[in-house]
C-alpha cells in the first residue's frame, strides 16, 4: 500500500476489494471456459499456457512494477493474470487425470490435487510472511514465478495428452485404413478430428440440469463470501489493529 501510494481507506478497497474480486472472478470465468476448449485441444498445452499466463506477468511485476500509483494498474492486471493460471489449471488437471487413471484411482486422484492446492496456498503465505517484511514484497512473488516457469517446461517436455497420441496414430494409419477401404470398394475410414461445435452453451446447461449441481453452487457461492472476507482480511486485521508481527 505505500509502494502504491494508498490511504488506508484505498488498502481496504483496492489491495483487499478490487484485487481479490478481478482474482477470484476473472479466474471462475476463464475456468468454465477452459473446461470444453480442454477437450477439443491439447490438454499439455493448454495447461502449459494458463500457466504461463499467471507466472509471466507475476515475474515481470516482481522486477519492472514501479512504487508509484501507476504501479497498482500493472500489480492489479498480474493478480487478475494469476486467477486466469489457477482458475485455467484445475479443470484440464481433472481431464487430464481422467484420462491417465483408471476409474478406481479418479477419486484418490482428485483428493491429491485438492490437497495439493491447500498445501500450496498454506506454503506460500507462510514463505510470504517470513520472507517479505525483511526482503519486501516483490521477492516472494519471484519466488514463486521461477519455479513454477520451470514446473511448466518439465511438464511441457515430459508429458503428454493420450488423445494426441491417439490421434497421431490414427493419422499415420490413415492412409492405409484409405488404401484398404478403397481397394474394398467400401467407404474412407478417416480419423476423428476437432469440433468447435461442443464449445456452445449447451454443455454449461447440461450442469445446470443435474439438481445435484444447481445444489452445489446455491451452497457454495455464499459461502465462499465469509471465507474470502476473512482471508483477505485477517493478515492485515491482526497486523496493524492487533499490533501482531507478520511473520506471526
Amino acid at each position: 500500500a505505500n509502494d502504491f501510494q494508498m490511504t488506508p481507506m484505498q488498502k481496504d478497497s483496492r489491495l483487499g476489494g478490487l484485487v481479490q474480486f478481478g482474482f477470484f472472478l476473472v479466474g471462475g470465468a476463464v475456468s468454465v471456459l477452459v473446461g470444453p476448449a480442454a477437450d477439443q485441444f491439447d490438454r499439455i498445452t493448454v495447461l502449459c499456457c494458463v500457466v504461463l499466463c499467471g507466472s509471466v506477468p507475476s515475474l515481470l511485476m516482481s522486477l519492472m512494477v514501479p512504487s508509484s500509483k501507476a504501479g497498482f494498474f500493472y500489480f492489479f492486471m498480474a493478480r487478475i493474470c494469476t486467477g486466469v493460471a489457477i482458475g485455467g489449471s484445475f479443470p484440464v488437471l481433472f481431464a487430464f487425470s481422467a484420462d491417465v487413471f483408471p476409474a478406481s484411482q479418479r477419486t484418490l486422484i482428485s483428493g491429491a490435487l485438492n490437497a495439493a492446492g491447500n498445501i500450496g496456498a498454506a506454503l506460500g503465505g507462510l514463505m510470504s510472511g517470513v520472507v517479505g517484511p525483511t526482503y519486501g514484497w516483490r521477492l516472494p512473488f519471484t519466488i514463486i514465478a521461477i519455479p513454477t516457469l520451470v514446473c511448466a517446461a518439465l511438464v511441457r517436455l515430459c508429458l503428454s495428452d493420450p488423445r494426441t497420441q491417439q490421434k497421431a496414430k490414427a493419422k499415420r494409419e490413415e492412409p492405409v485404413n484409405e488404401a484398404f477401404s478403397a481397394w474394398m470398394g467400401g467407404t474412407e475410414i478417416r480419423g476423428e478430428g476437432l469440433s468447435m461445435e461442443d464449445l456452445d452453451l449447451s454443455k454449461f446447461q447440461k450442469v445446470f440440469a443435474v439438481r445435484s449441481n444447481v445444489l452445489v453452487f446455491v451452497q457454495a457461492l455464499p459461502g465462499c463470501i465469509p471465507i474470502s472476507v476473512i482471508v483477505t482480511f485477517l493478515a492485515d486485521y491482526l497486523s496493524t489493529d492487533q499490533g501482531m508481527a507478520v511473520e506471526a
